[in-house]
């Protein structure tokens, strides 16, 4: 199941909760600090994991990536590794399997199509670079480490340059598995292996396809904006686009909503026991082009229904932008820097 950060600016990706102000009063428990920019979580049966970072560099507002492991019930969070790389605000990529933990770090000197595929073992120890090269998503599957190459971090300059490789776990070459993609962004794999990912038929940012390395299997009628993996199961694969979560059928079929509407968009999603799980990070909004701004609040959410209506787990929540969820609880992040949890 995929659990993940949508990492788009805030002024796009929230959406409009509950009460008016700059500041909220948010509902569920609070259980760590963590800095600003917060934009990423994962979990396993015992602990949660993100990337966080240490600024270093107040005035360019700059720092290196923290990759953090705190406990479900709380607690003081442990640094398991400090990265090296100097740049600001981490990026947006975390997983974990039974034994290790993944996620994409800067690359040194830093390039803004550059990136750095890391492992570190979950026992602790130093953290290893499997990769580095223009990645730019990358999903775990078995014994196997699937990744996209692209220019979607930087340059975006239209040309077929998308590629997914596959790289076995325990080292080895890296094999191509698609290429000669445009606009590749997110891959992603369900439980028997099958690959899903987004792109574009030619250069331009749009319209956008979900497809299958064989076949394509719905293609969206959006610009600049591509909609976001969020989920699968046996039936669907599950997709944030038109202001809310959709689904598109896993064999063929056309895209259908899985949730309502709101008013920005759903920030992030996903999917546990049947039950979809979102978040609407609120919306920053300013009065004219000189007025003052104000911030609405947002909430975490539950669709409930047969998407037919959601119900609010958490509201007055501030830019949560990132979820996980297991048997007990729903957890979230906010990018003003805490992570968070409420019953599910």
């Amino acid at each position: 199941m995929r659990r993940l950060c949508l990492g788009l600016p805030i002024a796009l990706a929230g959406c409009v909760g509950g009460g008016d102000g700059d500041s909220c009063s948010p509902e569920g428990e609070k259980i760590a600090d963590a800095h600003y920019a917060l934009s990423t979580l994962t979990g396993d049966a015992d602990a949660l994991y993100y990337l966080d970072w240490e600024n270093t560099d107040s005035e360019g507002n700059r720092g290196v990536t923290l990759v953090m492991r705190l406990a479900k019930g709380g607690g003081e969070p442990e640094v398991m590794v400090r990265s090296e790389a100097e740049e600001a605000y981490a990026k947006n990529r975390i997983a974990v399997d039974e034994l290790d933990v993944y996620y994409l770090d800067h690359c040194i000197p830093a390039a803004p199509t550059c990136a750095r595929l890391m492992r570190v073992a979950k026992r602790g120890g130093a953290a290893q670079v499997l990769v580095e090269d223009r990645i730019y998503d990358f999903a775990l599957h078995g014994d196997s480490v699937f990744y996209s190459t692209s220019d979607e971090s930087g340059l975006q300059g239209g040309e077929p340059d998308g590629t997914i490789w596959r790289r076995p776990k325990d080292g080895g070459d890296s094999s191509e598995v698609v290429g000669g993609l445009y606009h590749l962004r997110d891959i992603d794999l369900d439980a028997d292996g099958i690959l899903y990912f987004t792109d574009t038929a030619g250069p331009e940012l749009g319209p956008w396809r979900l497809r299958r390395p064989d076949y394509s299997l719905v293609t969206f009628d959006l610009q600049w904006f591509a909609p976001r993996i969020a989920a699968e199961d046996d039936a669907y694969v599950y997709l944030l686009a038109d202001s809310r979560i959709v689904r598109v059928p896993t064999q063929s079929g056309e895209a259908e909503p899985a949730s309502p509407p709101r008013e920005n968009g759903i920030a992030a999603a996903a999917l546990f026991d049947g039950v979809l799980y979102g978040t609407d990070n609120g919306m920053w909004r300013s009065e004219g082009d000189d007025g003052p701004s104000h911030y609405e609040c947002g909430a975490v959410l539950a669709v409930t229904g047969g998407g037919a209506a959601y119900q609010e787990l958490a509201g007055e929540t501030e830019e949560a932008n990132a979820i996980w969820v297991d048997d007990a609880f729903v957890y979230w992040s906010s990018y003003r820097g805490a992570v968070f949890r409420t019953p599910r």
